[in-house]
C-alpha cells in the first residue's frame, strides 16, 4: 500500500485502500509502526502551523496570488475540493487518464 523513500511517504491510491487512504486524510493522528522493535512515530495533523498560523486562511489568501504570479496575472480557475473528490479524480485519472 505505501512506501517510504528519501523521507517521504508514499501511499498508492487504488480501489482497495481509497476508504482507509481517505480516513487517513481526515485522521487528527496518524501512528506508524515499523521496524523490528515495533518503533511508532506519532503525526499529530493540525490546520494551524506549530507556530498558531491558520493554515486554511493562509491558504484562501495565497491560491489567488500564485494562481495571478503563474498566470500572468489573466484569470485562473481555482476549485477547491474536499478530500473525497481529490481522491475520486485521483482514480479517475488513473483509470482514463482525465479527470
Amino acid at each position: 500500500m505505501g512506501e517510504y523513500r528519501k523521507r517521504e511517504l508514499f501511499i498508492d491510491l487504488n480501489e482497495d485502500f481509497k476508504d482507509k487512504l481517505l480516513k487517513l486524510i481526515v485522521s487528527d493522528q496518524i501512528l506508524l509502526e515499523f521496524g523490528p522493535k515495533n518503533e511508532r512515530i506519532a503525526i499529530h495533523q493540525m490546520h494551524r502551523t506549530p507556530s498558531g498560523g491558520n493554515v486554511v486562511s493562509f491558504l484562501d489568501d495565497a491560491v489567488p496570488m500564485l494562481v495571478s504570479a503563474l498566470t500572468n496575472g489573466k484569470p485562473g480557475k481555482i476549485e477547491s475540493l474536499e478530500a473525497e473528490a481529490i481522491l475520486q479524480r485521483c482514480l479517475a485519472f488513473k483509470k482514463t487518464g482525465k479527470y
